[in-house]
């Protein structure tokens, strides 16, 4: 699973547990493990709010193993005029067709 950061947590947060991605991969994996029978969960996490440093990925980007995209939350307006906001919806409605977001 692909993990699209769009926020980072308080400091204190991710100082104890990490970013975004990194909580969401713990709690994927103890939820693969506890399932019946087990699941292999295993996700890669890119943060891609360009504005701060992030980069969207081209489709061409995105790995071949990848079966699922997830985009977390944020403070941002998903209907803002942002630049990046709007490859992001482009990226999505490209790739809602071929992985599940």
């Amino acid at each position: 699973m692909l993990v699209l950061e769009t926020d980072e947590p308080h400091p204190d947060t991710q100082k104890e547990k990490g970013s975004f991605g990194e909580i969401l991969n713990e709690l994927l994996v103890d939820a693969g493990e506890a399932h019946n029978p087990k699941l292999a969960i295993e996700t890669a996490m890119q943060y891609i709010v360009e504005p701060e440093g992030g980069q969207i990925p081209k489709k061409d980007e995105i790995m071949e193993d990848i079966h699922a995209i997830l985009i977390t939350g944020s403070e941002w307006d998903a209907h803002g005029n942002d630049e990046w906001i709007h490859k992001l919806m482009n990226l999505i409605k490209r790739e809602s067709h071929e992985v599940p977001i």
